[in-house]
């Protein structure tokens, strides 16, 4: 399997998807989880993760997304809040999907969602963070109204390129992005599929144990340990390995 350059991945899926005063989007939604959290979903991620749960979208970004405006945004978020048959929390916004930090433009989709009332969580895998720390200055302008759900992706580098399909220098750089955050005061928390066998064995549990309480044993404390879930495209991803798209 050829390894791929996240950052190159990153930077080619900025100039896609991200232009001034809106963004590419799949849609928006929810689905009862995660406090009924209102969702929106982005395509596209600069990982190519065998266990990934996102739609095609991942692995064609562009014919499976539309262009919004940050204005179309904000009216379809409020319509769907007033109007949707399963209600959205109305003080609860998440982005999600595949990985919107690209570049520093995703301050100005968080920018468009906090305009809204509610608090919002942004989740991401911190390969982009480890590399343009100065995004994080941005993220804390917004405040306690925006929280972090950092993804920890494996315990050492061969089952992160065995997962990934990712070089290994976007390993080191999500840990970057976690110490970044760590040392920032940001708001955030961590997650893991570090109880599901088929990703990180008892050892690979063990060196990403290790490595959190190395840089900082309270880290353990932010720590979600999750199971894998069945989602129709995580199987069909984990029956073929890390795609190649582009």
């Amino acid at each position: 399997m050829a390894l791929f350059d996240a950052m190159e991945r990153s930077c080619a899926l900025s100039g896609q998807l991200e232009r001034p005063g809106g963004r590419r989007l799949v849609r928006i939604g929810a689905a009862g989880a995660f406090d009924n959290a209102l969702t929106v979903y982005v395509p596209g991620c600069n990982l190519a993760c065998v266990h990934c749960w996102a739609g095609p979208e991942r692995e064609d970004p562009i014919g499976r997304s539309s262009w919004w405006t940050f204005d179309a945004l904000r009216q379809n978020i409020r319509r769907h809040r007033q109007h949707s048959r399963l209600p959205a929390a109305a003080h609860r916004l998440r982005i999600s999907g595949g990985e919107a930090v690209l570049s520093s433009g995703v301050l100005d989709l968080i920018d468009a969602l906090l305009r809204l009332p509610g608090r919002l969580s942004l989740e991401t895998n911190g390969v982009v963070l480890g590399v343009q720390p100065e995004i994080i200055k941005g993220l804390l302008s917004f405040g306690g109204r925006l929280h972090l759900n950092l993804s920890i992706k494996a315990g050492t580098i061969d089952q992160f390129e065995r997962i990934t399909g990712a070089k290994a220098d976007a390993w080191e750089a999500a840990w970057g992005g976690l110490d970044a955050l760590r040392r920032s005061g940001m708001d955030f928390e961590l997650n893991a599929l570090s109880l599901a066998p088929e990703l990180f064995s008892r050892a690979e549990r063990g060196a990403m144990l290790e490595r959190l309480n190395n840089m900082d044993p309270s880290l353990r404390q932010r720590l979600s340990e999750e199971r894998l879930a069945g989602y129709p495209d995580t199987l069909r991803r984990m029956a073929t390995g890390p795609a190649q798209e582009g």
